[in-house]
């Protein structure tokens, strides 16, 4: 007897890079980079969010990562 299947569930893996230098910290996950200082700001430095390979000669915010 074979059965159907009726659902399908798909597990996104995220990877996150954390450094820490000092007071700051660098993240970076899912085609973005971030930066915290110490006045508790996260300000996105890089990376669209969406991955991709594009970005050369436009601003970093702009880029798509990989």
């Amino acid at each position: 007897m074979q059965k159907q299947l009726k659902r399908v569930t798909t597990l996104l893996l995220v990877f996150l890079i954390v450094v820490s230098v000092g007071s700051e910290l660098f993240a970076g996950w899912g085609g973005q980079a971030a930066y915290a200082s110490s006045s508790d700001i996260i300000s996105t430095v890089a990376g669209t969010g969406t991955e991709g390979y594009s970005g050369d000669g436009a601003a970093a915010t702009s880029a798509r990562l990989q």
